[in-house]
């Protein structure tokens, strides 16, 4: 995380929800809260800057991300045939927030005149999608009255690239993607982003970002959620995320003290500390030295105790839709 001043607009947002930004000497910037929060308190809920639909075996509307059930007939775009949609307002909503982005490249590739000559990767296809739409919601001027959209951008572009930190794959990757988003077209766009600009935006979605789950816990999609990006990593939370649609709950898992962090998990807490701590390193670029993972620390049941935590959590708040922890 950047350490930087909040914009006016993040100041007034964090001050009606009983949240602050708190320097720690280790981790950077924390998310704080204000007052005591009870065991199961929904602390904040935010919108996400940009989604996208990661696993055709579970389809949904990509705008509102509502899961293809059955329960409604599908609308495919008619350009590109690639996004689909629960109703005529979400394709609207869609198109308005990114889609017009990304529809005429993916309608040009559909019939090869759009091709590069390579393959790319599910995981990179996303990105470029991701990368496009965040990078079209900030070159969008933001009316005054759209305090979310102004939180959302402001801390978006605070949060830190990590960009020293890949490894020479992984950068080389960012500049392809960047490259090929690079000439998209950007309608309204007081500037187009620069290479460098796109680059530094996929560090920060690449660490930052959410899965976003069903009620059965299926993915259903990535999402750029830049509050849920000031939340630090614990293997023994006091938070979780729940999702209802393209917004993220925060909700607290245990009593929380006036002043205390607010953190959440962001590798199965159930893994060993080995493992955990592999896969922090591998997709975060830190090595954990929470209380589960730091020297001395052991996992002992602390495991089996959020599992308790979490359930207890899911069956006093029935409007839970997805939650990860």
């Amino acid at each position: 995380m950047a350490a930087t001043e909040p914009t006016p607009a993040v100041s007034r947002f964090l001050s009606a929800h009983s949240l602050a930004i708190s320097l720690h000497p280790v981790k950077g910037r924390s998310l704080t809260t204000t007052r005591p929060l009870p065991r199961g308190t929904r602390v904040v809920a935010t919108n996400a800057l940009a989604t996208v639909a990661v696993d055709p075996a579970t389809p949904c509307c990509h705008w509102c991300l509502r899961r293809a059930d059955g329960s409604f007939k599908q609308l495919r775009c008619t350009a590109c045939r690639k996004a689909t949609y629960c109703s005529v307002a979400c394709q609207k909503k869609d198109w308005a927030a990114g889609h017009k982005v990304v529809c005429p490249v993916w309608k040009a590739r559909s019939t090869g005149s759009g091709t590069t000559g390579d393959e790319e990767s599910d995981d990179a296809v996303h990105d470029e999608e991701m990368l496009s739409k965040v990078a079209f919601a900030l070159s969008r001027p933001t009316p005054l009255a759209d305090l979310d959209g102004q939180v959302g951008r402001d801390l978006f572009l605070s949060l830190t690239s990590h960009s020293t930190d890949w490894d020479t794959d992984t950068q080389s990757a960012f500049s392809h993607i960047a490259s090929r988003v690079l000439h998209f077209k950007f309608p309204n766009a007081a500037q187009p982003p620069t290479h460098t600009e796109l680059t530094h935006h996929l560090g920060r979605f690449r660490c930052n970002n959410y899965s976003i789950h069903d009620p059965e816990l299926f993915v259903l999609a990535e999402g750029t959620f830049p509050l849920g990006g000031l939340l630090n990593h614990s293997c023994h939370p006091n938070c979780l995320v729940a999702y209802e649609g393209r917004s993220q709950i925060l909700r607290t898992i245990r009593d929380v003290e006036a002043g205390e962090e607010l953190n959440v998990t962001y590798v199965d807490a159930m893994e060993d500390r080995e493992g955990r701590r592999k896969s922090l390193w591998s997709k975060y670029r830190f090595w954990c030295r929470c209380e589960r993972c730091g020297e001395g620390g052991g996992d002992g049941d602390d495991g089996d105790v959020l599992a308790e935590r979490v359930g207890q959590v899911v069956s006093l708040n029935r409007d839970v839709s997805g939650y990860a922890f």
